[in-house]
């Protein structure tokens, strides 16, 4: 299902039946006033986020909080089938559900089956990280878990009912401690401590990318490649917010720069399947002096290839969206652009460089369903190319590469 079909069943979704369960456990609260009693150690904790890798990327201090803490407890993840891959590389994970929403009626179908599962499960505590997503508010009131803790904004207060520890979603506050909040509830394990933890490290199992190199059609004069120098750069997002891209002309303009002064590096743009042509379009319009330094890898990696790239790259270039959380998870030197989200929301790498304008609209990912400047990114197209080619060039110099003189 497209993003814009998902955003209109689950508004749907919500009024039709969210709300009025919400409505009829609102009563049963004030009709019986029962409090949630105390609970021995939990024996199955679920956590549940559906949309983002990025964001489930940042959920993963909270798994390794939950498993310091609870370290005989059975710990699920609940996603959907486009997570599975990420979500098979975190070890310290004892199972993964997924659900396929590909279409509507796939994820009708699944849902049966899921709620049979979740019963069967007997949970104990049950984190639902979404913020927005009224499906996955549903999900978790029915689940059947002793405890249930989730988010709610201004906007779906009716959504406190659905929980016995609601958590106020405030975007000023980073994820990591609204995580925290969420696992602060009376009704936890006495001797169970909540603190800041890393991310979890999605180090590839791919030594070194030579092979893959081959397969992208790059060679250097090595014949295993080991010499090849090369930086990554994705130019895409997801369309949960396209407005996050930096604009095209921009990546174009600083591609030929960086080939223009720094000629023996690769330049290797990244993205999934559905980024194919969107990348490809950039490749053809860059100059053909300069395209053979050029290529694009959208749709022909795997993630733990793609880790391997970022594992071994000289620098990473992107946009706010998944493959930047990866990078931010193996600390690789990265140039990140955002507009639309406030990167004090993360915790930010030390090898990493922010490029943030605070825009009177910005940031708006958090706070409306539908961008304000319906596609004029200003927050985006105000970071300049020359802005960004300063510190990529003062990057590459600092790897002893060689910098042509002439003026591009």
């Amino acid at each position: 299902m497209k993003t814009h079909d998902i955003i209109v069943f689950d508004s749907l979704f919500g009024n039709i039946f969210l709300k009025p369960i919400a409505f009829l456990l609102k009563i049963k609260k004030y009709l019986f006033n029962k409090q949630a009693g105390s609970f021995p150690e939990p024996k199955t904790i679920l956590i549940c986020k559906f949309k983002g890798m990025g964001s489930i990327i940042q959920s993963t201090p909270l798994i390794k909080s939950l498993r310091n803490n609870f370290p005989n407890a059975r710990l699920v993840y609940l996603s959907t089938s486009a997570n599975k891959t990420l979500l098979d590389k975190i070890d310290i994970l004892d199972e993964v559900l997924t659900l396929n929403d590909s279409t509507l009626l796939n994820l009708i179908k699944g849902l049966y089956y899921l709620i049979i599962k979740l019963k069967e499960l007997q949970i104990d505590y049950y984190y639902d990280l979404e913020v927005y997503s009224n499906f996955s508010a549903f999900t978790t009131s029915i689940s059947g878990a002793k405890i249930k803790s989730g988010f709610y904004t201004q906007k779906s207060s009716f959504r406190k009912s659905l929980y016995h520890n609601a958590v106020q979603f405030e975007p000023g506050i980073s994820v990591n401690e609204l995580h925290i909040k969420l696992t602060k509830f009376r009704t936890l394990h006495e001797d169970a401590h909540t603190e800041k933890n890393s991310l979890y490290c999605f180090k590839s199992d791919i030594d070194y990318p030579g092979r893959l190199f081959q397969k992208l059609g790059i060679t250097s004069k090595r014949a295993d490649n080991w010499d090849l120098e090369y930086i990554l750069i994705n130019p895409n997002t997801s369309d949960l917010r396209i407005e996050r891209r930096w604009p095209k002309e921009n990546f174009i303009v600083l591609i030929e720069k960086i080939c223009h002064e720094f000629p023996e590096v690769k330049i290797i743009l990244t993205g999934n399947r559905q980024e194919i042509e969107y990348t490809t379009g950039i490749v053809t319009k860059i100059n053909p002096y300069f395209r053979n330094n050029v290529v694009s890898a959208a749709g022909k990696i795997t993630l733990d290839e793609f880790s391997s790239l970022l594992e071994h790259s000289l620098l990473f270039i992107t946009n706010d969206t998944g493959p930047m959380h990866l990078a931010f998870s193996l600390n690789i030197r990265t140039l990140a652009l955002f507009g639309p989200c406030n990167p004090e929301f993360y915790e930010i790498p030390f090898q990493t460089k922010i490029y943030y304008k605070r825009v009177t609209c910005s940031p708006c990912v958090h706070t409306t369903l539908l961008p304000p400047c319906w596609g004029n990114n200003v927050c985006m197209k105000s970071i300049s190319m020359e802005e960004v080619f300063k510190e990529a060039s003062e990057c590459l110099a600092k790897n002893n590469l060689q910098v042509k003189t002439a003026t591009f």
